[in-house]
């Protein structure tokens, strides 16, 4: 099973652009997606079944908080071991 990462700042890029992607992918493959963005419940309420969310609290621009958020994705692209990100 290939496994796809997305990964954005703001959580409305993924829901207008690649939720509908992703959900079309999760039709015609089995492939596992999985999106990274900053947290929002909401956005992690709507998301339809089968999409991962991992949360990641970032902003846009150049922050200290950036360092932090680059620190945890990296952990998380060790472990998950994404074939596309």
């Amino acid at each position: 099973m290939k496994r796809i990462c997305y990964v954005t700042t703001v959580p409305g890029t993924l829901s207008s652009f690649v939720i509908p992607i992703a959900k079309r992918l999760m039709q015609m493959t089995d492939w596992e997606i999985t999106v990274i963005c900053n947290t929002d419940a909401a956005f992690a309420e709507r998301l339809p079944e089968g999409i991962r969310y991992i949360p990641i609290p970032m902003k846009r621009g150049i922050s200290l908080g950036g360092i932090g958020a680059m620190l945890k994705m990296y952990q998380v692209f060790r472990k998950e071991k994404f074939d596309l990100v």
